[in-house]
Parts: C-alpha cells; sequence; structure tokens
C-alpha cells in the first residue's frame, strides 16, 4: 500500500466521525483563494445566535458563571464548540482526529453530577 492510500484511508476513517449534520451545506464555502475566513462563522445561519454567544461572545469567566446558573448545560457548549470546529474543519482542513464523541459523553456524566448536586466540576467553578 502506498502512503498516498494510507493517507485516503486514515482521512475517509476521520470523515466518518464528523456528524454529517453539523456540517455546512446551506451557505457555499468561501473559495479556495480566500486566505480569511475568520468571518465566515459569523455568517447568518451557519451558527445559530446561541452558539456564537457560547463560542464567541462570552468570556470564559462568564461562560463559567453562565454554565453554573443553569443557563447553558455542559452538554450545550460542547456542542456548540464541536460545531465550530467542524466550520473551522471544513475551512481549513484542521482536524486530524476527532473525539467529539467522547467530549459529548463527558459532557453527559457533568450535566448528571450538577442536576444531582447542583454544582459544576473542575477549577473554573
Amino acid at each position: 500500500m502506498t502512503w498516498q492510500e494510507t493517507a485516503a484511508q486514515y482521512l475517509a476513517a476521520r470523515d466518518q466521525t464528523i456528524p454529517h449534520e453539523l456540517l455546512t451545506t446551506s451557505h457555499p464555502l468561501p473559495a479556495d483563494d480566500v486566505l480569511d475566513v475568520s468571518g465566515f462563522p459569523t455568517t447568518p445561519g451557519v451558527l445559530s445566535s446561541t452558539e456564537l454567544e457560547i463560542t464567541q461572545n462570552l468570556t470564559v469567566s462568564e461562560l463559567v458563571e453562565a454554565i453554573a446558573a443553569g443557563k447553558y448545560s455542559a452538554v450545550d457548549v460542547t456542542k456548540a464548540f464541536c460545531h465550530r470546529a467542524i466550520v473551522a474543519h471544513q475551512l481549513t482542513n484542521c482536524l486530524t482526529e476527532v473525539f467529539f464523541d467522547k467530549a459529548l459523553n463527558k459532557a453527559k456524566e457533568l450535566d448528571e453530577y450538577y442536576a444531582e448536586t447542583g454544582k459544576t466540576v473542575g477549577p473554573l467553578q
């Protein structure tokens, strides 16, 4: 097997781990010769207003407070950042390995803990 075949298999396996429902299909991606794609995630309809608030508008401290107050769950925050990572990947091919399923499982555990105790976990409490 050539290195090109090995690479193609690896990329195909990686792409299978990306949830297809989160791929940006409703808006055309910028042309390949566009060098600055940093504003694309704020294109209306690419990310929801909630996803933009979570991933762009809130500081870390504000996000921690919102989670502690129950405004957002760990699953909400994880899904928002996963979606933004997928958009970034579509624009720049930046992901090499994807573990969204593990992240979402951990987020569910954290939400269960919060539901039982009313407390968050970790040093940013």
